[in-house]
């Protein structure tokens, strides 16, 4: 029975050590975990981090983008205006053209009539000088003088 007993306490032996090996590659293994636990929590802290960072970023992207969108619209607007008033004084300046070309036509028109009517003024005056002689000169010339003087011109008819 020492015999079976022998073998029993071999069996035995064998039985710890093969559960002390597997006990030591369960510690190393829970060992090996932990560390894998602890590089993911710090993962982890760390996409939370970038996730909260990333969030306020696009806050701020999404504040900057509505500004933005605000100006756009108000420049939108002041373009709309600055077209529109463009618009009124190119019809102001169609007006003003126009109506300066009418009134070069009215001045050609004058300066032709002038044109026409000079010479016949002059020939008109050169005949009433000739009508009236150098008598009617001398009393022109006379008359001018008393008004000079403050007397009065008297014509006899």
């Amino acid at each position: 029975m020492a015999n079976l007993s022998e073998k029993e306490c071999q069996a035995l032996r064998q039985e710890l050590t093969t559960t002390q090996n597997l006990l030591r590659t369960l510690e190393a293994t829970k060992a090996e975990i932990a560390i894998d636990i602890a590089a993911r929590r710090a993962q982890i802290v760390d996409l939370e981090a970038r996730l909260a960072r990333e969030t306020g970023e696009g806050k701020a992207l999404r504040e900057k983008n509505r500004r933005l969108d605000e100006r756009l619209s108000a420049a939108d607007k002041r373009v709309a205006a600055l077209e529109s008033e463009l618009n009124g004084a190119r019809q102001r300046l169609l007006m003003i053209e126009d109506e300066k070309r009418l009134q070069q036509i009215s001045l050609d028109k004058i300066n032709a009539e002038a044109a026409r009517l000079i010479p016949q003024a002059r020939r008109d005056r050169s005949q009433l000088d000739g009508i009236a002689g150098p008598a009617a000169s001398r009393g022109g010339q006379f008359c001018r003088a008393e008004y000079r003087t403050g007397t009065a011109c008297q014509r006899t008819r």
